[in-house]
């Protein structure tokens, strides 16, 4: 049965998009003619033209009446718009001075700090697109990056110099600024701790830079920008690429996508609507790295132009995330499904009030929903909101769907932004599935990519033409739409376990072993198997007091009796697992790739005897 979830403040207005539409009850059977989740939102949130703006202006004329608000909060440190803006103009300059000019890719390497947000705006003032990657990238990986796009600027983090000084050489890059986190420290606030080990360098040092006619020191940078009097904002132009940011490569090679400007507005213009309390002023915990979309759309784009108060953390643990709820009291949190974990395991939470916490949205990753029950039971226990959970790809920007104070199944992703519509196709036919039914999902709308920098082969398996003449981007995940507009993400294709015909899906055994109380995550991966092409194997991290306690054969015979249960025999996993952490992604994520390349490693492929086995339990 559905959980609706109403907040008595939103009931009201609720009230005349649900009850009072009409069209809710003439349902085709097919979303995106039906188009169900805008019975939850105001005609004006899809009716009216979006501005035609680059980010920039589309962020400053939102805020231009606001100038003695502060925009960014960094170690301390209180930067109104005012000087927001102005910081931006010089940033400009200094580009220009630089010999940036529209169009220019310029690779931006760093983590979260003003200097990197200002570069951001100010490239996208010139018309020239930042093109953003993570600062651990290797020597040969940073010299694909630039070479892929051509750059010949780049913007980097002073602990990134070893690397990018030894991938230069082969590059087509002629001068890189270079950035420390503590260049906009208070005075008096020697380093920015917990910095120097975010890159992989030996012991964690800093490395030395030495500054040259290729090296440039950002105030140096700034300080040769001065001899500009006035910048001018380049004239906007539809459909172009407005900035660069990288797939997380888990299921392939890593791919450039390109953002626009309509992209980037449509989507704060979308969570305008959403009914989630997203007002200005409100104090925004900036926990996303900027090198992907969710960090540069939503990190930067939206915090900025929604108005709240951004408190930038260049670098975040897992580990660290309760303490700096605790510490910093924020009212808006967006973060994968790990950072939130993490609250409910530690000691420092346990009589810790969270009213302040009025909208913590977990994105970037599946939630399972034993673990959604649990967060929303801890949330309000300690007098917060439940959980709202967003769905997207960083072909859409990053979001394309969230949940609201107002409608938040236990399991659905949320409704579409009022703009986008998503609907399920199926993968072999291309025919639209009705409500309820599995297919690929698939997203149209204005936070579509543009596609692929220099891969339109790439480009055309993602972004395809339908029988409406609408593009649709194809997500590659499989899931459902409600008949009341929300959406249901089940599993990512790729990770579909195609066994002996069969079709396993990993959500569906997670789902189960995740209900177990011993068990405080898991995975279920695909591996090869000598009989059935591949087979499942679940892997777990069990509570803390049950972790190497001689338990695990007593625990596991347990699960294989949930398994069996709960689900039909070709789910059956062939292993089960236990490990004391899960390796993750860049951006938080489950690495299911390197769980599949370890049990390989150590175990081999699925032997006739290991099924047997399995099958005995």
């Amino acid at each position: 049965m559905k959980e609706l979830v109403v907040n008595e403040s939103t009931l009201k207005d609720s009230e005349k998009y649900v009850v009072n539409h009409e069209e809710s009850k003439k349902l085709t059977g097919k979303p995106s003619i039906d188009k169900p989740h805008l019975r939850w939102f105001p005609k004006e949130s899809y009716e009216t033209e979006l501005p035609k703006v680059n980010a920039y202006q589309y962020m400053k004329e939102r805020n231009q009446p606001y100038l003695n608000d502060i925009v960014l909060q960094y170690f301390g440190r209180n930067i109104t718009y005012r000087e927001f803006f102005e910081k931006i103009d010089e940033t400009q300059k200094a580009f220009s001075k630089l010999g940036v000019k529209e169009n220019d890719i310029v690779t931006i390497m760093s983590v979260n700090s003003p200097e990197l947000i200002y570069s951001f705006y100010a490239l996208n003032k010139m018309n020239a697109i930042p093109n953003m990657i993570d600062p651990r990238t290797t020597k040969i990986g940073v010299t694909d990056y630039l070479n892929e796009v051509h750059s010949k600027y780049m913007l980097m983090l002073n602990l990134c110099y070893d690397v990018v000084k030894n991938a230069i050489p082969k590059t087509e890059i002629e001068k890189v600024v270079v950035l420390s986190p503590n260049d906009s420290l208070p005075f008096g606030l020697k380093q920015a701790k917990n910095l120097k080990d975010y890159v992989d360098q030996k012991k964690g040092a800093i490395p030395s830079v030495k500054y040259d006619d290729t090296f440039i020191n950002w105030h140096n940078f700034i300080k040769a920008g001065r001899d500009i009097s006035k910048v001018e904002d380049a004239e906007f132009k539809a459909n172009q690429p407005a900035c660069i940011v990288h797939t997380g490569g888990t299921t392939g090679t890593p791919k450039g996508v390109m953002l626009t400007n309509e992209n980037m507005n449509a989507m704060v213009d979308g969570l305008d609507y959403v009914h989630v309390d997203l007002q200005r002023h409100r104090k925004f915990l900036n926990v996303l790295v900027p090198f992907v979309a969710y960090g540069a759309v939503n990190g930067i784009h939206t915090a900025v132009s929604k108005g709240w108060v951004s408190n930038l953390i260049p670098k975040m643990d897992q580990e660290k995330f309760p303490e700096l709820i605790a510490k910093e009291k924020p009212e808006i949190c967006l973060g994968v499904p790990a950072y939130f974990d993490s609250l409910m395991e530690n000691r420092i939470m346990k009589n810790l009030n969270l009213e302040y916490g009025v909208s913590y949205i977990v994105g970037g990753d599946a939630m399972k929903k034993e673990k959604e029950l649990e967060l929303d039971r801890f949330m309000l226990k300690h007098n917060g909101r439940i959980i709202k959970k967003g769905y997207g790809l960083t072909e859409c920007a990053a979001c394309a769907t969230v949940s609201s104070d107002i409608i938040n199944s236990i399991g659905s992703v949320g409704l579409p932004l009022p703009r986008n519509s998503v609907s399920a196709f199926d993968p072999e036919t291309g025919e639209e599935k009705s409500y309820g039914e599995l297919g690929e999902l698939c997203i149209t709308g204005p936070t579509v990519m543009l596609g692929y920098y220099n891969n339109q082969e790439a480009t055309d398996d993602m972004l395809k033409v339908h029988k409406d003449g609408k593009v649709w981007l194809h997500s590659q995940d499989i899931g459902y739409v409600a008949e009341d507009g929300q959406v249901y993400h089940q599993d990512r294709i790729k990770r579909m376990i195609i066994r002996s015909g069969y079709k396993v899906f990993p959500s569906v055994l997670e789902n189960v072993v995740s209900k177990y109380p011993c068990v405080q995550s898991c995975s279920a991966i695909g591996v090869p198997s000598v009989t059935e092409g591949n087979a499942p194997v679940v892997v777990s991290v069990l509570e803390e007091q049950y972790r190497n306690q001689g338990m695990e054969e007593t625990i596991k015979e347990e699960l294989y009796s949930l398994i069996k249960e709960n689900l039909p025999d070709y789910t059956y996993p062939v292993d089960i697992v236990f490990k004391d952490s899960m390796p993750l992604t860049s951006v938080g994520k489950i690495d299911t790739m390197a769980l599949q390349r370890d049990y390989v490693a150590t175990k081999g492929i699925i032997t006739e005897q290991a099924k047997a086995f399995s099958k005995s339990r």
